[in-house]
């Protein structure tokens, strides 16, 4: 988890985009097979997203995923949203066994996102802030340093407006300047997951092949993996 991500100088390149709508068939069997091994969607993805890279031939990968500290202290929505982030790791023999790595992976985010945890790192940050530009782009890409970052809406509805309906969804899309970066955006609309990637290294087939796992280990719980 510890070596930090380097930044690259701005040079103003449009980063490469790749975007893949799972079916609608696809979609309703990962949310019921999530629901049944007891983990969460956004597990599965990071899981899927592990299994690529390590296959690839990573020998460790680092997710990051933002947690909402707003959902995760219980607060109204009137009170100002704001994101932590929580890194997971897998090593490549984790690989072999989907569904316990995106147990793994659930595991570790849902212990990331107990109050007390959170509160802690709040005043660890409190306690020894950054006092310089230096200091703050240092603990930045220590804390952000990461083979891909996932950020999933989840389901995203809008109400209709007389004969205009909101279809599709996609992203949320940013770039942070880390060397390497993936950054994949996810949200679920009109009963299809969306991904949208951005990069300035762009993996070839990332998200087909996350797809293909994911529709390989979406089959009953009792019937046999593909």
């Amino acid at each position: 988890m510890n070596p930090p991500g380097q930044l690259t100088l701005f040079s103003g390149r449009t980063p490469h985009v790749s975007a893949l709508a799972l079916q609608h068939g696809l979609t309703t069997r990962l949310v019921a097979r999530c629901r049944a091994e007891g983990v969460s969607v956004h597990a599965a993805l990071c899981a899927a997203a592990s299994t690529v890279f390590h296959r690839a031939g990573r020998a460790r990968v680092r997710v990051l995923s933002p947690v909402d500290l707003r959902r995760a202290a219980g607060l109204p929505d009137a009170v100002a949203n704001r994101f932590a982030g929580a890194r997971t790791l897998s090593e490549a023999s984790q690989a072999e066994d989907f569904w316990k790595l995106t147990q793994h992976h659930h595991q570790a985010l849902e212990d990331q996102r107990t109050p007390g945890l959170l509160k802690a790192g709040s005043l660890a940050l409190a306690q020894q802030p950054p006092t310089t530009p230096e200091e703050a782009e240092a603990m930045m890409t220590a804390v952000t340093a990461a083979d891909i970052q996932i950020t999933n809406l989840g389901v995203v509805e809008a109400p209709a407006h007389g004969r205009a309906r909101l279809t599709a969804l996609w992203g949320p899309a940013q770039t942070t300047q880390l060397a390497g970066e993936h950054v994949l955006g996810v949200a679920t609309c009109a009963g299809r997951l969306r991904m949208t990637e951005l990069t300035h290294d762009p993996q070839a087939a990332l998200l087909p092949d996350m797809a293909t796992v994911l529709a390989q280990q979406c089959t009953q719980p009792d019937a046999p993996c593909c």
